[in-house]
């Protein structure tokens, strides 16, 4: 029970990796606060977690953020854990880039992009993880304690073909966590990212085969592996590690 008497906010907890993050850090104690647009998905998952609070929220919306955030330290009491795995795929991009891989059509998928799929990526995918990380440091920030773990990709460390939108998301969050954990290090808080390479998720269920190149492991990861990664990460085995970004893709990519 590693986690006992904590509290978490998981964002995107209502599928996949968020989902299975919920799970993981409830095992460990910790009394878990699901969120996630999916209103119906956040309520499914916190009904079968012991404790748990479902509050169906907009990650890209930061009154609701906001609002959020203060409702969890009025029904737990604060705040030391916050888990940011909130994120959107593009469709259009991946039908791009399944036909690439069965005709060898060009992608062109920057030139088509519009402006719509470019702001829906980073609202969700880059803004969503700064509103939560500020409202997270408001509260952890007066107690000197604190942990977050940000779910970046595997395409935000070396840049996932077809997906220059994701890509750029990703690597923003992952910008973030560094400069964020070099500011907060001196008050107790930790910092850290996480770059999933496949994962058997809803997201990836949506992708062309071959997406993301060869799996040294050759199999894909399932949720809970990431979610594991995201336990050592907000737990004291990790009290001196800040700013990281912790690669967990089979081999995928290595650093």
């Amino acid at each position: 029970m590693r986690l006992s008497g904590k509290t978490a906010v998981v964002t995107g907890g209502a599928s996949g990796i968020g989902a299975s993050v919920c799970q993981v850090l409830a095992a460990e104690g910790a009394r878990v606060a699901v969120v996630d647009r999916d209103a119906d998905g956040t309520r499914r998952i916190a009904a079968g977690i012991p404790g748990a609070l479902a509050l169906p929220a907009d990650v890209a919306d930061s009154r609701q953020v906001d609002d959020t955030v203060a409702a969890v330290v009025a029904q737990a009491g604060g705040l030391d854990i916050l888990v940011n795995a909130a994120g959107v795929d593009d469709t259009d991009a991946k039908a791009r880039l399944a036909e690439h891989f069965s005709t060898g059509a060009p992608l062109d998928v920057t030139a088509q992009l519009t402006d719509e799929q470019w702001r829906r990526m980073m609202s969700i995918n880059l803004d969503g993880v700064f509103y939560c990380m500020r409202a997270a440091l408001r509260i952890m920030l007066p107690r000197q304690a604190g942990s977050i773990v940000n779910i970046s990709s595997v395409g935000g460390v070396v840049g996932g073909l077809g997906m220059p939108h994701y890509s750029s998301a990703k690597a923003g969050v992952l910008g973030l966590t560094r400069s964020v954990a070099k500011e907060v290090a001196d008050r107790g808080i930790r910092v850290n990212a996480i770059a999933p390479g496949t994962v058997r998720t809803p997201m990836f269920a949506r992708s062309p085969k071959g997406i993301g190149g060869p799996v040294p492991m050759r199999r894909t990861a399932e949720p809970g592996e990431i979610a594991t990664a995201v336990l050592f990460l907000v737990s004291d085995d990790a009290s001196y590690i800040t700013g990281e970004t912790l690669n967990v893709n089979g081999g995928m990519v290595t650093v």
